[in-house]
């Protein structure tokens, strides 16, 4: 008797450490496949950013390849031409204040970029050439407002340091020219904008001529005129932290008219055809373009250089490009 109770216990014990063998062995096996995920999810990212970098700054280098002559001046770590870049959180959301139910565009948080002076943007789709057009939005201003409202529409836009734009400020409908960062007020009507009020603001451009409408009625006596910008992109901005609302876009030129009211669009999510990952969706992403005679004294043979650099995991990263141009 005693010995089939001892043979049962040994079998008994035997089994239990085997059992725990296995265990831990599968919680080994567990833990190295979470560690080797988490290191893949990681390398992704970090691949990710890198590619990503490596499209923008090409993208820069071959726009910047094909400039004028007269457009490749000497320069030294200044900020990217003929290209402008999204900034700030912007998302679907339905809300029963959307001026065209149920959904509508909004700028969640801001993004300041030093370089721009700017709080936010976004740019509309299209091929970036856009001449003469009409082009009107619905623009609400989200509470808290600041003490200095500044946003509307940006249009003839080269990059974030040239463009027209139609500004909201809190006394005022004001039409401005940004040219190498340097603000021009070309045009302004005494008005009180506030929050939690939807306007409907509109800009109207034929050549060098440029007419402002507000609730659908004419603002402006005679056009505006001005000729520093004959076509570019078009899109939103804010300053000074501003966030808006935005519903009811719509583009008129000579082959009709595109419009976007976001009712169809995936609620918390920006429009895929809006999305477009760019400089500052990079993490403290910067970017800087260098234009330098290659040799001493020869001004028909210039080396561009374009590096964007960002923080990544408590490093700085660089991608940086070169071509030579000779003139």
């Amino acid at each position: 008797m005693t010995s089939k109770l001892l043979k049962k216990f040994y079998i008994s014990r035997g089994i239990t450490f085997i059992e725990i063998l296995v265990s831990v062995g599968i919680m080994l096996v567990l833990v190295l496949i979470l560690a080797t995920s988490l290191n893949t999810v990681k390398l992704s990212r970090n691949v990710g950013y890198q590619a990503q970098a490596y499209r923008i700054a090409n993208e820069e280098l071959e726009i910047v390849k094909n400039l004028s002559a007269a457009e490749l001046g000497n320069r030294t770590n200044a900020s990217f031409v003929n290209v402008f870049f999204n900034q700030g959180a912007w998302t679907a959301v339905a809300t029963g204040t959307a001026f065209s139910a149920p959904n509508v565009l909004i700028l969640a948080t801001t993004s300041p970029v030093a370089e721009t002076a700017l709080s936010a943007a976004m740019i509309l789709p299209g091929d970036g050439d856009y001449f003469d057009f009409d082009f009107e939005s619905r623009i609400k201003i989200l509470a808290p407002d600041p003490a200095s409202i500044k946003s509307g529409l940006i249009f003839r836009a080269k990059d974030a340091q040239n463009y027209y734009r139609l500004v909201l400020e809190n006394t005022a409908l004001r039409m401005e020219k940004v040219q190498n960062g340097i603000v021009t007020s070309l045009w302004n009507s005494v008005r009180t904008f506030t929050a939690g009020a939807w306007y409907q603001i509109k800009i109207s451009s034929a050549g060098a001529n440029f007419d402002i409408y507000l609730a659908g009625s004419k603002l402006t006596a005679t056009p505006v005129t001005d000729t520093a910008f004959s076509s570019g992109k078009i899109g939103f901005f804010t300053a000074n932290n501003t966030r808006v609302s935005i519903d009811d876009i719509a583009v008129t030129t000579g082959g009709g008219t595109t419009s976007w009211n976001f009712d169809t669009a995936t609620v918390g999510a920006i429009p895929k055809d809006l999305a477009r990952f760019g400089l500052y969706d990079l993490p403290s992403g910067a970017g800087y373009l260098t234009i330098a005679n290659q040799i001493v004294g020869v001004d028909t043979l210039k080396k561009i250089t374009v590096r964007i650099t960002w923080t990544e995991a408590g490093s700085a990263k660089t991608v940086q490009l070169e071509t030579i141009k000779n003139l």
